[in-house]
């Protein structure tokens, strides 16, 4: 019969996703999803192994907010 043991290690958290990762890599890029999804909400990210690529709207809504806060491009 297998004996349970109590052992200590050390996680690394990504506080925006709010989860433990195991290695300090997997923390940031899941913190880095995090924050472009709190940037751009109405872009529904496919998390399918088929992946599609984002859609035009995505790509445009996120165009369209980076070109506002630039200084007065597009009027």
């Amino acid at each position: 019969m297998a004996a349970i043991t109590k052992t200590t290690r050390h996680v690394f958290r990504a506080p925006t996703n709010g989860r433990d990762y195991l290695t300090v890599t997997a923390a940031a890029k899941a913190e880095a999803r995090a924050l472009m999804d709190e940037r751009y909400p109405q872009c529904v990210r496919n998390t399918t192994a088929t992946a599609a690529a984002p859609s035009a709207a995505c790509i445009g809504a996120a165009i369209n907010d980076s070109c506002e806060s630039t200084q007065g491009w597009h009027a």
